[in-house]
């Protein structure tokens, strides 16, 4: 009799898994329409074969990661000669701690690498799964479970239209080399020859990547929205030799168009994103503190701690320059709010910026800045559960000191008709070192509020609540120069359980 009720149990819970519906959510900005998968039933691969197999097939798929695929040492590795390019010569000529990049020659050899052509031959040994990413056809849905959804060692190249990739973390390709993966590429449909559309990525973190976290090639994608991502630039290996990951975002494409929605991208120090002239973003309460290290310029590479709030000078309030959104936009510009400024922020290119947008501009309705509001409930890996599938409404309070010369920028991260309010708030404090805004110190204590929500138990739906049971206080202390998987505000970017 046991062992009968035992294996009916065990085949309900099964059904129940089966049967359950995922829901998404909806995008907001110009992905709209992507709907992945749809109902289908989802399934869950245990295996890199598995997931590989669903990825690849031609079948309309929900994928559930409920655990870490990882595909380093699965296709050997590779020693041949590559390149150390100019810049990296110079880091190491510089002798600051930081460690640069080498290169993997592409088809011509050095001449024919981008950064090579000062470059010198070296050594280099990479895995092959980096350069070899997973190929994921239209009608997908990948989907993580709470923080268990890891791709480690490779990429995913995009090759359809209708694609949802939801709260997964994809990281290690090959790090210490240019051109080691790229972690979402869209190269066009057909073989690069059409444009896609409806791609959406969400609640997705990135970290130590080789080369672009995301790469749109010539062909173009016209609907395309990144919301609610996390772009940990923190790095080991660092083109710009100051442990920031350089190749962020990069943008081809005469049709390209895309929304940038809610999204935290820190420690980069260029392309976050990089747009060419051909292609339009837009840029849609996108939080990018400490990005350019024009601003920041790091003299020390102990993974200095850095003010979750300090946006680039790009981010510069000018209420006499609202106008120039008008003609593009249909509205006039937004002002950025800045507190705790003892130093004037100049800016360039105000009307010029705006005219690439005119097509896309309507996407996302923008809101003006809440003084020193960022959302902490709804970045990057996490419980989606008591998250809305097509806003942040999560806020935290932030307030921040530092000696000397100091800006604080706070950008738009609340979209409009959100409340910025909300049951689970956090409050953040950090400190830079005296002297000026081109040096931060290599340590820095951070100390962190938050209001977790208990636990939903298994449901499977992407919610419009945020909500919090009980609150908690907790305080952490970053050591120098030590790797991790969180951000500073553990358990809520990045690596955490946000909306818990």
């Amino acid at each position: 009799m046991k062992i009968f009720r035992y294996g009916f149990i065990c085949a309900f819970v099964l059904a129940v898994r089966s049967a359950a519906a995922i829901d998404t959510g909806t995008a907001p900005g110009l992905a709209s329409g992507a709907t992945g998968g749809g109902d289908v039933d989802p399934v869950y691969p245990t295996t890199i074969d598995e997931l590989t197999s669903y990825l690849l097939d031609d079948e309309a798929r929900v994928i559930i990661l409920q655990q870490e695929f990882d595909y380093r040492g699965s296709e050997g590795t590779t020693t041949e000669t590559g390149c150390r390019p100019l810049s990296n010569q110079e880091c190491i000529a510089k002798n600051n701690g930081c460690k640069g990049q080498d290169v993997i020659l592409q088809s011509g050899g050095m001449s024919a690498t981008g950064g090579c052509t000062d470059g010198i031959s070296v050594e280099v040994t990479y895995d092959n799964a980096g350069p070899n990413p997973l190929q994921v056809q239209g009608n997908k849905t990948i989907r993580g479970v709470g923080t268990s959804g890891v791709i480690i060692g490779k990429g995913l190249w995009i090759l359809g239209s209708n694609v949802i990739v939801q709260n997964i973390h994809i990281t290690n390709l090959n790090p210490h080399l240019v051109w080691g993966g790229d972690a979402i590429y869209i190269q066009g449909a057909d073989g690069g020859e059409t444009a896609q559309e409806n791609v959406w990525l969400d609640h997705v973190k990135f970290s130590s990547i080789g080369r672009q976290m995301i790469a749109i090639n010539t062909a173009s994608v016209k609907s395309m929205t990144i919301s609610n991502c996390d772009f940990d630039g923190y790095t080991e290996y660092s083109a710009s030799c100051d442990n920031r990951h350089y190749w962020t975002m990069l943008f081809y494409g005469t049709e390209t168009q895309v929304s940038l929605v809610n999204n935290y991208v820190h420690q980069t120090s260029g392309r976050s994103p990089k747009p060419t002239t051909t292609s339009t973003t837009t840029r849609a309460t996108t939080s990018t503190p400490s990005t350019s290290p024009t601003r920041w310029r790091m003299d020390t590479c102990t993974e200095p701690v850095l003010l979750d709030d300090t946006s680039s000078a790009i981010m510069v309030p000018a209420s006499g320059t609202q106008s120039y959104c008008e003609s593009a936009l249909g509205r006039d510009c937004i002002v950025n709010t800045v507190v705790n400024s003892d130093s004037e922020l100049t800016g360039q290119n105000d009307e010029s910026a705006v005219k690439a947008a005119a097509t896309v501009g309507k996407a996302y309705d923008a809101a003006a800045a809440a003084t020193l509001t960022l959302s902490s409930l709804n970045f990057g890996v996490g419980d989606l559960d008591a998250v809305d599938g097509s806003s942040s409404s999560g806020t935290t309070n932030s307030s921040s000191t530092a000696s000397s010369t100091s800006s604080t920028v706070v950008a738009t991260v609340v979209p409009a008709g959100t409340s910025t309010s909300s049951s689970g708030t956090s409050t953040s404090s950090a400190f830079a070192s005296s002297g000026s805004d081109a040096a931060v110190t290599q340590s820095s204590s951070v100390s962190s509020t938050t209001a977790p929500s208990s636990s939903s138990g298994s449901t499977a739906a992407y919610t419009s609540t945020n909500s919090a049971a009980s609150a908690a206080t907790t305080t952490s202390t970053l050591p120098p120069s030590t790797s991790r998987d969180n951000d500073i505000r553990q358990g809520q970017f990045g690596q955490g359980q946000f909306g818990k």
